[in-house]
Formats: structure tokens, C-alpha cells, sequence
């Protein structure tokens, strides 16, 4: 069945790539079933906002941006609005299903923290909610018609978890917006000296205490002019006050720099003028912007590690994240090698080109038709 009336449960995709996810999706599902109606359930207005195609409806609900409230929400509340909207499916970007009602849905694993294995320090309040959600995982996933999972390092991971044999899924990637013209004309964001680019909050799995001890090995053993800036706020102020006093203590005041939550068309602009894009990230279900430098023509120093090579392929450098002089070597590998940088910037826009809204939508497209009512 063509699936018409089709809900989106985008509450928990309040910052970072869950925004961008969010409204990309929709829109694009939108844009290619004029026909069908959509309706976006979210907690964020940059979320809400859209722009979206005329047959998409958004709710926003703001209070539902805390983790307890939503959760009781969803499972309490959101089945009697499924029921009165008439929808023929639920399409769940935050993963844990919403028992209370027999419309089918799918389930989309967006946070690897809750099913992966990688060791990474957290505090106890976030390892036991991470605990809570993994048991309400692996429920969800028994339950739900369909889980879709952004890469097949994800399923692996899963599986060393749970039997995911015996649980419906697929891999869906995701798309990213192409450049637009409007990113020529901006004007570029300024700093005093060339700099290495890293995007996304300070969390846990970031893994920037790396970044930043590479960073004083660069200036050691290198002694270039080149700064680091990371595009991105604090998820844990505790954490992130660690951050800024290795900072300080690495003799790096001027050469790192936290930029806080950047729009769009800012960070845009920080790619376009970067001199390398660099993750040291430990644990990522998909990666949107090592692709998002990519297709800006930046080249690109990515870990090893999870989904990365995946998503990446031949058309970045990687690194192992866990070694800061393994990532001081490579970035500067990257900056001083003019023929690696154009090597790369190459084959990046290639493997950034394989990455479309269009394509994705299609894809969660097909699979909300096959959970769908007949």
C-alpha cells in the first residue's frame, strides 16, 4: 500500500545533525509525494521552521525537549494522536518505539552510544540512562514493523548486542545538501591564522581531548601557523570545562578555539575557507560532515574507526583517534602535500556526490509503503 497519511516523530532531534536530519528527510519526502501528507512532530523550532513543501504539518512541542517528559509523552499521549490524525504509519527518527498503538512504524537508530561496544569514558548518570535505553532498545526493535540503521558498521555493532538476525532492519543512508550559490557569496568567517576545522558539540565521543593533544603535538614538532577551530557548544558544561582547561594547560589559547552552536550558512562558510576538515570522532552512526567539507572541495582527516571508512571510503586520510601524533602527523601530511590535498579534494566531491536527500527519501519512502496498511 502507498502509505498517504505518513507521521514523523522528530522530538528527540533538538541540535547538531539531528536538526539538519530532520528537516532534510521530511522535506525531501515531502517534495517527492506531493500527494501524501506529512505531519512533524518536533521540539525544536529550527526544526519546525522547515522550509517545507505545502503538505507538510508541523506540531511543536517544546517542552517535550527534556528526555523524561518526552518519553512519557510519546508512550501516554502520542497514540491517541496518531489515532486522530489517521496515520497510516510512524516513521520514528529517535529510534524507541511508542507501544501504545497498533499503526506500524519505523524505527531509525540514530544514537550509536546505546547499542555500541566502544569504550568511552562517561558520567555515571549518563552511563546508567545509556543502560535504560539500550533495554528499551531492544525491545523496540522486536516490536517495531521495520529498524533502518545509517550504516552497516551500525548492524555489527547491533549485533554484538542483540540477535539482529531475528530483527527486521536495513541500511538506509543519508543524504547531504549540495553547495548552494548563496555559500559563494557569503562572506568568510575571519581568524588570524589558517585553520583545521572540526564540526559538532563536545560530546563524549568526540573524542576532542585527542584533537586538542594533537594539536600541541602540530605546533611542537611542526611549528606552523595553524589553528584549530571546532564548530560546536557544550552538551556537558562539567566536560567541556575539561576541554577548555587542557586547552589552557597545553599553551593552545589562540590555537583552539570553540565557536559555540553555528548556523548553517556560518559553518557553510568555515568549510569553504578551512585548510583541512579533521574528526577524531570514536563512535558515529553515519557522519554527515566529514561529507558536507567534502562536497565544499575540503580535504578530509577522519578516524578509523566505527562507521567512518564506511561512509568515507578512499576519499579521506584517516588516523588513528586514540594516538594525538598519529593525527599531527597526518594533518600535517595533508597541509604541506599539495598533491595528497588535490588528491583528496577530488575524491572527495566524487564520494559526496553519491550522497542525496532524493535518493534517501526514495528509499524511507519505499519502506514506510512496505510497513503500511493494505
Amino acid at each position: 500500500m502507498t502509505a498517504r497519511s505518513i507521521a514523523v516523530n522528530a522530538l528527540s532531534h533538538a541540535i547538531g545533525g539531528g536538526v539538519a536530519v530532520a528537516r532534510n528527510l521530511t522535506a525531501a519526502m515531502a517534495r517527492e509525494r506531493p500527494d501524501a501528507d506529512f505531519t512533524l512532530l518536533c521540539s525544536s523550532h529550527e526544526v519546525a521552521d522547515g522550509p517545507y513543501p505545502g503538505n507538510v504539518r508541523s506540531i511543536l512541542h517544546p517542552s517535550l525537549r527534556s528526555l523524561p517528559l518526552r518519553t512519557a509523552w510519546e508512550q501516554i499521549r502520542l497514540p491517541g494522536v496518531l489515532e486522530r490524525m489517521r496515520a497510516d504509519v510512524l516513521l520514528g527518527l529517535g529510534g524507541f518505539r511508542v507501544f501504545a498503538t497498533r499503526i506500524p512504524q519505523i524505527s531509525v537508530w540514530q544514537n550509536p552510544n546505546i547499542y555500541a561496544r566502544t569504550a568511552i569514558w562517561r558520567p555515571t548518570a549518563v552511563r546508567t540512562q545509556i543502560a535504560v535505553q539500550r533495554w528499551a532498545q531492544c525491545l523496540s526493535m522486536r516490536r517495531s514493523t521495520l529498524n533502518v540503521f545509517l550504516s552497516q558498521d551500525a548492524v555489527r555493532e547491533c549485533a554484538t548486542r542483540w540477535p539482529i538476525h531475528e530483527i527486521p532492519h536495513r541500511v538506509i543512508y543519508l543524504g547531504i545538501e549540495p553547495a548552494s550559490e548563496s555559500e559563494n557569496s557569503a562572506s568568510p568567517v575571519e581568524f588570524e591564522r589558517p585553520y583545521a576545522l572540526a564540526v559538532g558539540h563536545s560530546y563524549f565521543h568526540k573524542n576532542y581531548e585527542a584533537l586538542i593533544d594533537a594539536m600541541a603535538t602540530y605546533r611542537r614538532d611542526y611549528g606552523e601557523d595553524l589553528m584549530l577551530v571546532i564548530a560546536g557548544g557544550a552538551i556537558d558544561e562539567s566536560h567541556h570545562r575539561r576541554l577548555l582547561n587542557r586547552i589552557e594547560r597545553a599553551n593552545l589559547n589562540g590555537f583552539v578555539r570553540f565557536l559555540g552552536p553555528t548556523p548553517p550558512d556560518q559553518i557553510a562558510s568555515l568549510y569553504r575557507h578551512a585548510r583541512i576538515y579533521v574528526t577524531t570522532s570514536l563512535l558515529e552512526s553515519f557522519g554527515l560532515t566529514p561529507l558536507e567539507a567534502m562536497s565544499r572541495g575540503l580535504p578530509a582527516l577522519v578516524s578509523n574507526v566505527s562507521c567512518l571508512p564506511e561512509i568515507c571510503e578512499d576519499a579521506a586520510l584517516y588516523c588513528n583517534p586514540r594516538d594525538p601524533a598519529d593525527i599531527a602527523r597526518k594533518l600535517h601530511d595533508v597541509c604541506s602535500d599539495p598533491i595528497l590535498r588535490e588528491r583528496l579534494r577530488e575524491r572527495g566531491f566524487e564520494r559526496a556526490r553519491r550522497f542525496r536527500w532524493e535518493r534517501c527519501a526514495r528509499e524511507y519512502l519505499a519502506a514506510l509503503d512496505g510497513c503500511a496498511p493494505a
